[in-house]
């Protein structure tokens, strides 16, 4: 589920906090609220061969600045303007928050409600997650992005996907309540749950009962990733040529830079704020653990050969070794070279695909492997031999 905000709301308060850094004395602060001196900042964007931003600065409750700059699309030359629409990732977040609170606050629900009592295909992890959890990233849950990975899947996704893969999650990262991390998890669980509770779909709810009442005509929910939208602005970034490259969306906070291996991920802390920005290239080794290379020898690297299935992603992945090296393989993604670390652990070269840490029986014959991914959004998800090598 996205949220399509209209760029005059979206950047709004990019501008103000610059306003509102100056005091009223000041005289800086004409400079900012001048409409000459807003378009001398955006000059070097206000091109017809780049991607820009839409503008709007507010005074006392009045608009006294709205102008576009730059292009929404640079195939089509579509310019950007005061209507044109930006997917706005995250910031989705606190508009379904806020649709949570307006069914907390008329009775509806209770923030300490279990969510099975609502979505009861959630699996029962012996532990209750309450929708205070999934609204402060307490749940437990693992971040659905990477196990689509694990999967082998390719392309864009709707709700009712996400929504299934959730379902299957047989374990959590942690016990609901006892750490905070950051999940998108929860929040398409939340929009279900206004969905049953009001018998009405996410975005129609929440278009009648925020935007609507609020006067944001031009904002909504999107749970079409092919729905249309004809003054749609596309991402773009920098490549290594001084060009530019279109970014897809996968999710709130990730996406992929079209015809290229590389994707943008925006890190938020507790509070939702962007921490830090992380390009990842090729084989995604900026994220990947700092681990010492320990040696073993090809007839011990062979015991941990194997196939290996995952009953909650009812997917399999192949080790094989190659060059002295051992390496996994499933049939919808590229192969993942591991490194030895010690203690029947290894590292993986893909940010989905981490850490593995491999179990035996009292024999010492290798059983299943637990793997860790995406900096912990994903932890100890098992997968268990199913043959011999």
């Amino acid at each position: 589920m996205k949220i399509i905000l209209t760029s005059g709301i979206a950047v709004v308060h990019i501008l103000f906090t610059l306003i509102a850094c100056t005091s009223s004395g000041d005289s800086r602060y004409a400079y900012w609220t001048n409409s000459h001196y807003v378009d001398q900042i955006f000059t070097r964007w206000n091109k017809p061969d780049s991607p820009g931003a839409a503008v709007v600065v507010l005074k006392n409750g009045s608009i006294i600045h709205k102008r576009g700059y730059g292009k929404a699309n640079l195939k089509n030359g579509m310019p950007i303007t005061s209507s044109t629409v930006f997917e706005v990732g995250s910031i989705a977040k606190q508009f379904t928050a806020m649709a949570i609170a307006l069914l907390t606050e008329r009775g509806k629900i209770s923030l300490d409600d279990d969510i099975r009592k609502y979505v009861p295909e959630v699996y029962d992890f012996g532990k209750p997650i309450t929708i205070r959890h999934l609204i402060y990233h307490t749940s437990g849950m693992r971040n659905w992005e990477v196990l689509f990975k694990l999967v082998g899947y390719h392309g864009q996704l709707n709700s009712g996907q996400v929504l299934d893969m959730i379902y299957h999650q047989q374990e959590l990262n942690f016990d609901p309540g006892e750490e905070y991390t950051y999940c998108n998890t929860g929040y398409l669980l939340l929009a279900e749950v206004v969905q049953r509770v009001t018998g009405q779909s996410f975005p129609e709810w929440t278009r009648a009962n925020i935007f609507e009442p609020l006067e944001m005509t031009n904002t909504r929910f999107c749970d079409d990733p092919g729905q249309i939208m004809t003054n749609r602005a596309l991402g773009y970034m920098p490549n290594k040529n001084g060009g530019l490259r279109e970014l897809l969306p996968i999710s709130e906070t990730t996406f992929r830079v079209k015809q290229a291996d590389i994707h943008v991920t925006f890190v938020r802390n507790e509070h939702s704020e962007v921490e830090e920005v992380l390009t990842r290239f090729g084989k995604w080794k900026r994220l990947l653990p700092a681990r010492k290379e320990q040696s073993i020898s090809p007839s011990e690297l062979k015991k941990f050969a194997g196939n290996y299935h995952s009953r909650e992603l009812n997917t399999t992945w192949t080790f094989y070794t190659h060059e002295g090296q051992l390496r996994a393989k499933h049939e919808s993604e590229e192969e993942i070279r591991l490194v030895y670390t010690g203690a029947n652990r290894f590292v993986g070269d893909k940010w989905w695909f981490q850490q593995i840490e491999f179990s035996h029986d009292d024999n010492g014959r290798i059983i299943a492997f637990r793997l860790s991914a995406e900096d912990g959004l994903v932890r100890g998800l098992r997968f268990e031999r199913t043959n011999q090598p």
